[in-house]
C-alpha cells in the first residue's frame, strides 16, 4: 500500500494534533489528502508502476472507506510512503521523489530510493514524478521481493512480552517455571527455533526477533496476535490448575497501548 510520507502530510498541513491522552500525537488526515487531485494521481501513478512489475498494491483511498481515517484496522504486510517535492521555477520544472518501504509488523525500513527527475517545461506533477521514478523503481521492486522471499524462508519477525503481577513467572508447575515453559513453547514453534529473550524475571517476560511463518494453513496472513494465541491457551491449560488464566491484546499496552499492533503480542496474567 502506497501510503503519503509524514512529511507530505506536513507540507499539505495535514497533521491533526491529538492531545487527549494528555500527550501531544499527530494524526494525519487521510481522507482530506485524497480530495487534493495532484497527491491522489501521484499515489495512483506509483501503485500503477507496481502493478506493471507483479506487485499489485491495496489502495489506500479505497481502505480508507472502511478504516474512517485509521490505518490501524488494515493488515498491511508492507507500507511504501511516498514524498515529493516540486523543484524549478514554475516554467521548468522537475520532482524530487522519496519511497521507503518499512515492514509494518516490525516497522523496519526494508528498501528505500531517492532522486530527482529531469525538467520539463509544462508537464503535470504527476508526469514528472513519473519520470523522476522510472530509474528507480526496479532497484527498489527487486529489493522489496529479496525481503518477501528471505520473510518466506526465515519468517516475520514479531515481539512477545507476557506481564505477570499477581503470580510469579518463575514459580514451577510439574516441575517447570511459567518463564521455562514459555521458553520452551517458542523454542517448538517459532520458525527454526530463531527468537530473542530481552528480559526476564518474575513478572515480566519479554522476546524480540522471533520470527513467525507469513502464513498460515489456509494461507492467510499471520499477525502476532493469531500466532501467540496458542501461547495463551497452552499457558491457560498450564496455569488453571493454581488459579490463574491469561489474556492477550494486541500490540503494547500501557503508555505505548496500540503500537506495532501487528508485530507485537501481550498476554497478561491475571486471577480465574
Amino acid at each position: 500500500m502506497v501510503v503519503p510520507s509524514r512529511a507530505l502530510m506536513h507540507q499539505m498541513d495535514l497533521l491533526n494534533v491529538d492531545q487527549s491522552m494528555g500527550m501531544r500525537v499527530e494524526i494525519p488526515d487521510y481522507n482530506t489528502a485524497f480530495l487534493n487531485t495532484e497527491l491522489k494521481g501521484c499515489v495512483s501513478k506509483i501503485s500503477e508502476l507496481f502493478a506493471d512489475r507483479e506487485f499489485p498494491l491495496e489502495m489506500l483511498e479505497q481502505k480508507l472507506v472502511v478504516g474512517q481515517n485509521d490505518l490501524k484496522p488494515f493488515n498491511i504486510d508492507l507500507k511504501i510512503e511516498l514524498n515529493y517535492k516540486i523543484m524549478g521555477d514554475g516554467l521548468e520544472d522537475a520532482v524530487y521523489f522519496e519511497l521507503t518501504a518499512i515492514d509494518a509488523y516490525s516497522n523496519k525500513q526494508v528498501a528505500a530510493s531517492s532522486g530527482q527527475g529531469p525538467k520539463a517545461i509544462g508537464a503535470t506533477t504527476i508526469e514528472l514524478l513519473t519520470e523522476a521514478v522510472l530509474n528507480h523503481i526496479d532497484k527498489f521492486a527487486g529489493d522489496v521481493q529479496k525481503y518477501f522471499e528471505k520473510m518466506y524462508e526465515k519468517g516475520r519477525e514479531t515481539e512477545l512480552v507476557v506481564i505477570s503481577e499477581e503470580y510469579s513467572l518463575d514459580e514451577e508447575i510439574d516441575d517447570m517455571t511459567i518463564s521455562d515453559f514459555i521458553d520452551e513453547w517458542l523454542a517448538d514453534n517459532c520458525m527454526n527455533a530463531s527468537y530473542s529473550v530481552d528480559s526476564q524475571d518474575e513478572a515480566l517476560f519479554t522476546v524480540s526477533q522471533a520470527m513467525i511463518p507469513l502464513f498460515d494453513e489456509k494461507e492467510r496472513s499471520i499477525t502476532a496476535y493469531n500466532f501467540y494465541r496458542n501461547l495463551k491457551k497452552a499457558l491457560d491449560e498450564k496455569l488453571e490448575s493454581a488459579g490463574y488464566k491469561t489474556k492477550i491484546v494486541r500490540g503494547a499496552v500501557g503508555d505505548k497501548a496500540g503500537t506495532k499492533a501487528l508485530g507485537m503480542a501481550t498476554i497478561i496474567v491475571e486471577s480465574l
